[in-house]
């Protein structure tokens, strides 16, 4: 009996995981059925294979699955073995890049896919890994942290954001803005108002209440003077305000103004 209760726990996994990412193959065969608020489940034949006798479950990713009775949550393998026992943790979530974010005491941490806690329960706030990094608070700084937990971002910032399709990291120091590259080195210095995101291979910049643009270089080509700004449009020019002439700039910093 408790063989059945826990396989009933491992395949009930299954349901509260479902369409998540990294989900591993599992048989889709096996269907689940809800009988007195439980769950369990029944193969192709409609055969009773596990009880329904289990609050909630999730599904398998890396041979693990995390499991809900009583309001606690568990880590168990295929084989219906507890991995990581119930209450350990107040929260297991699925599994990306090969970690799976978990929380203890309001701190979060991550575990690998053996279940060993390879990051320890130290922070605030904790993103999921997105290309080997997670995004982290501990009080009120931010930062980022690789898989082993190294800080690659110190945790100094007030704010980071990850701009992984411009391969760039947006942060924010005494409120002003800057960017690192995902080589960790310093893109752009934290002292701008406002950073736009990067458009057409110029970059909108607020500084002391004018406005100018960044190339892709990371290099200041046309000064902080507008009063006003958009970014780079696909014809290669940006409509600004100067002296409250309205015009067109070019990416070489050439000017026509509105008559």
């Amino acid at each position: 009996m408790k063989h059945i209760f826990f396989l009933t726990i491992f395949y009930l996994s299954i349901f509260l995981s479902f369409g998540q990412n990294e989900l591993d193959p599992f048989n889709q065969n096996i269907t689940l059925f809800k009988e007195n608020n439980k769950y369990g489940y029944k193969d192709e034949n409609g055969n009773v294979i596990i009880l329904p006798q289990l609050d909630n479950a999730g599904g398998f990713q890396h041979g693990l699955a995390n499991v809900s009775m009583s309001n606690k949550i568990a880590l168990i393998d295929q084989t219906g073995r507890i991995v990581i026992p119930f209450g350990t943790y107040d929260i297991i979530n699925s599994f990306r890049e090969g970690m799976a974010r978990v929380s203890k005491s309001k701190k979060f941490g991550f575990i690998n896919t053996t279940g060993k806690e390879k990051i320890p329960c130290l922070y605030d706030e904790a993103d999921f890994f997105r290309n080997g990094l997670s995004s982290v608070r501990k009080f009120d700084k931010e930062g980022i942290i690789d898989t082993s937990g190294k800080e690659f971002i110190p945790i100094i910032y007030e704010k980071v954001i990850q701009l992984q399709s411009y391969n760039l990291i947006k942060i924010k120091l005494n409120s002003k803005w800057g960017y690192f590259d995902y080589q960790g080195h310093v893109f752009l210095n934290p002292e701008y108002d406002e950073l736009d995101q990067p458009w057409h291979g110029m970059i909108m910049v607020k500084k002391e209440g004018k406005f100018g643009y960044i190339n892709d270089k990371g290099e200041l080509v046309i000064p902080c003077k507008y009063e006003q700004a958009n970014p780079f449009t696909e014809s290669g020019k940006a409509f600004i305000v100067l002296d409250g002439k309205k015009g067109v700039v070019s990416k070489d910093g050439t000017e026509k103004f509105l008559k």
